[in-house]
């Protein structure tokens, strides 16, 4: 074979080959469209069915508009036979209000009329009560000086009474003092107490205290003066008690003495009247 048969023979093939390509393309494309063909076709159907469906609910949904319209119309006659009906009540209430606001007015007016009299009998109310006020005041000062002039009364009755129950206590007790001064004389004229009388050393001073301690063991007394009241060692004061009763309780011997107390020893021995604290001491008893 020659080259041109060889030429010739590969052309030959080349063209078979893309003759047999073109038929498969050509059938693949045929295959495609029927598949898209048939695609189409039952989308068409389900258009169709779709459309019927809607048409049919359009049958229904007329049938409700006009159910509705129907209800609307009759809601809309409803609704102007209340508008009317609330228009003539609201025009009954406006004619009412009207009444009303006039005879408010009235009131008001009747009201302001007695607000003037109101006001007016309230400044009397004033008036009265700060003539009140005034009457109060007078009266309280006349009862605080009533009551101020009772205490003074009181007082000086209380006063007076103290006053003249002291001045019986003392009388009572010059009474008293001057029985026991005369028991004491009638007593001096007996041995034993001329023979006390001439221990007897009272201070030259008039020196006047209180027992202001005791010592039961030797019946020694610490009285409340000392020297710098003029007392001395060895001397004498008298001992005496005033309450509950004047009582005349013995002589004491100053045996030691500071400033301002002293210590003395009783003369006579221990008897009935037992010397305490809080009974007197004086340089004479007699003068007092």
């Amino acid at each position: 074979m020659t080259i041109m048969g060889k030429i010739l023979a590969i052309l030959n093939l080349l063209l078979s080959l893309a003759v047999g390509a073109f038929i498969i393309m050509t059938y693949v494309a045929r295959t495609n469209w029927h598949a898209a063909y048939v695609n189409m076709e039952n989308q068409v159907k389900v258009s169709k069915a779709d459309a019927l469906a809607f048409k049919t609910e359009m049958e229904h949904a007329r049938g409700d508009k006009a159910q509705l319209e129907e209800q609307l119309a009759k809601q809309k006659a409803a609704a102007d036979k209340e508008k009317q009906d609330l228009n003539a009540q609201i025009a009954g209430l406006s004619d009412k209000l009207k009444r009303a606001s006039e005879e408010i007015g009235k009131h008001v007016a009747s009201q302001n009329n007695a607000g003037d009299e109101l006001q007016r009998r309230a400044k009397e109310v004033d008036y009265l009560k700060s003539l009140v006020a005034l009457r109060d005041t007078d009266l309280a000062k006349q009862k605080k000086q009533n009551i101020d002039m009772q205490q003074s009364m009181v007082e000086a009755t209380i006063n007076a009474n103290q006053e003249r129950a002291r001045n019986e206590r003392l009388l009572q007790e010059n009474e008293r003092l001057a029985k026991d001064i005369r028991q004491m004389q009638q007593m001096a004229s007996t041995t034993s107490l001329r023979s006390n009388a001439s221990k007897k050393n009272p201070p030259p001073d008039d020196i006047e205290g209180k027992v202001k301690a005791t010592d039961p063991s030797n019946g020694n007394v610490t009285v409340s003066v000392g020297s710098d009241n003029g007392l001395h060692r060895g001397n004498t004061l008298e001992v005496y008690r005033l309450q509950p009763e004047p009582t005349y309780l013995g002589t004491i011997q100053i045996v030691q003495v500071t400033p301002n107390e002293a210590v003395g020893r009783p003369l006579e021995p221990r008897g009935r009247n037992v010397i305490h604290v809080g009974d007197q001491v004086s340089s004479n008893i007699i003068r007092k």
